[in-house]
């Protein structure tokens, strides 16, 4: 939240991912009592984008209808096994 943690990067740094899946931010907001709030979601958004662009780590933003976004995923998941 506009600083950056020794503790997380930390924690990032043990684990492996061959791909990150970025979810947009188009489709309506639901208060699930975990996540932080409708008023920051976009910049949140731009957050993540950036923090994924600034790493080596392929990502796959996922836009459109439920549906699409799965195909998407599913599509760019097959990519890793060939």
């Amino acid at each position: 939240m506009g600083f950056d943690s020794a503790a997380v990067e930390a924690i990032a740094r043990r684990g492996r991912c061959d791909l990150y899946l970025l979810t947009g931010d188009e489709i309506p907001f639901v208060q699930d009592g975990l996540r932080d709030g409708e008023h920051i979601r976009c910049e949140m958004h731009r957050w993540f984008e950036v923090a994924l662009a600034a790493q080596a780590v392929p990502w796959q933003l996922l836009r459109g209808k439920r549906e699409e976004r799965l195909e998407t995923a599913l599509a760019r998941i097959r990519t890793l096994f060939g």
